[in-house]
């Protein structure tokens, strides 16, 4: 583990090579796992047609609540709904990452929270980005079709927790020169996302 450290290259070679401003990092495989693979810089421009960036919103309340496990709303929203110790936290309001007013959407998720569940106070507010892959299905597998020894993961449209468990197990057998039978539905660079833009586009207005 190597911390305060930039990453200004990489070499997939044998052995493949992660270079910092101070040292250079080997290995047999590299995984790129940020929000977007950012280096080398056409990984950059090809990962920006199969995913797409959305800021979204979360608000907590301490109140009592009989809710358990995690929900979400059957309106037009969405909205995630999630009791957690003393609070209650209420997400959404997705939107792509524009100039915007984002005390307007904080009070939105106020107001359904006091319409809802009678919510008298937010306590705490934060935002966030995603990244979320066009056709709706996760990237994960070589940093480009050529690739021999690195590899990313990214995409995992909001569900990090539980991608990230498909995407260890995918990695895990690419890595180890092993079949996986998902590994084919999460490839990167796949046609399908970049054919899903349109679709994807239309959603969001």
């Amino acid at each position: 583990m190597y911390e305060n450290s930039e990453v200004v290259g990489f070499h997939d070679g044998e052995p493949a090579s992660v270079k910092t401003r101070k040292a250079t990092v080997t290995a047999k495989h590299i995984v790129v796992a940020t929000k977007v693979p950012a280096a080398p810089l056409f990984a950059r421009l090809s990962y920006c047609i199969c995913e797409f960036p959305t800021t979204s919103y979360i608000v907590a309340s301490k109140t009592k609540t009989s809710l358990q496990g995690m929900y979400i709303s059957p309106d037009k929203d969405n909205y995630s709904i999630l009791p957690l110790g003393d609070y209650l936290l209420i997400g959404g309001e997705n939107h792509l990452p524009v100039m915007t007013n984002h005390r307007t959407h904080y009070q939105k998720l106020a107001n359904y929270g006091a319409r809802h569940f009678g919510l008298k106070k937010i306590d705490y507010i934060w935002r966030a980005m995603d990244y979320l892959p066009y056709d709706g299905v996760p990237l994960i597998g070589k940093v480009y079709p050529w690739s021999q020894h690195m590899f990313t993961a990214t995409a995992f449209q909001k569900w990090g927790l539980s991608t990230s468990m498909v995407a260890a197990s995918i990695l895990h057998d690419l890595l180890s020169g092993e079949a996986n039978p998902v590994a084919e539905i999460f490839r990167t660079h796949r046609l399908k996302t970049i054919l899903s833009i349109p679709r994807a586009i239309k959603q969001l207005k």
